[in-house]
């Protein structure tokens, strides 16, 4: 990997470098993109001082290899007034079905909620934590969302409102697809977007202690979380 001296000072995306981004919703994640020296992170070049210096210093607080997974996939960054444009607080955008990898292209857009100081630091470490679970192998991923399965029952109520809107969506086709009543693959998609979630609101509950999400009767047992993450995944919070 190269060092941050040795990047390119400016580099330019299109749809040649993102094509995921064609749909005109997505364009605005075309453009230039400026490197902050500190962080070795790319800015929309239009994105405040302010904004940047946020991103840096927050940015120190995330795991090494979430840094180091940022600058290697060279994820860029940009700002929304509101919501993002899939309509959230934050995103990460990226394609890791595209070939070959720089054309995954990935993106990291934060919205207004997320730069307020009680929430930046959860929703940058969760946005992150989905490029670190999506460049793991497809069996380090089965071996963590197997322990999701088995550790959660019913009366589970996890980390985050969030993630629990989706754990009770996926046992609402659990419940369906045992009856017949629902397709395999909504109930597949629902248990991957619950178990992808759940994996990044836990990572960002473990780095600000208490998530500003947090259900007040959440039954999750983060230290146990934390010690599965190190043996499926390979990841030390």
């Amino acid at each position: 990997m190269k060092k941050i001296s040795q990047l390119a000072k400016s580099i330019y995306i299109g749809p040649n470098q993102r094509p995921w981004a064609m749909p005109r919703l997505y364009q605005r994640f075309w453009g230039h993109y400026e490197l902050d020296q500190e962080s070795g992170l790319y800015f929309a070049k239009e994105s405040s001082a302010e904004q940047i210096a946020l991103i840096r210093a927050t940015f120190k607080l995330l795991p090494q290899c979430f840094q180091e997974l940022c600058r290697q996939w060279r994820v860029t960054f940009s700002f929304a007034e509101g919501a993002t444009a899939c309509g959230n607080s934050s995103t990460f955008y990226a394609d890791f079905s595209r070939q070959p990898d720089e054309y995954i292209s990935p993106h990291i857009e934060i919205g207004s909620e997320s730069l307020k100081p009680k929430r930046i630091l959860a929703h940058l470490g969760h946005e992150v934590a989905h490029l670190f679970w999506r460049t793991r192998g497809e069996a380090e991923r089965r071996a963590y969302r197997g322990f999701l399965a088995r550790s959660c029952g019913s009366d589970t109520v996890e980390v985050t409102d969030y993630v629990h809107g989706l754990f009770e969506e996926y046992l609402e086709s659990q419940k369906k697809f045992r009856q017949n009543k629902v397709h395999p693959n909504l109930h597949d998609g629902n248990f991957m977007r619950w178990t992808e979630e759940s994996f990044c609101d836990t990572v960002a509950t473990k780095l600000v202690g208490t998530h500003p999400d947090r259900p007040d009767n959440c039954s999750v047992n983060l230290i146990e979380r934390v010690e599965e993450m190190q043996n499926s995944l390979q990841l030390e919070l």
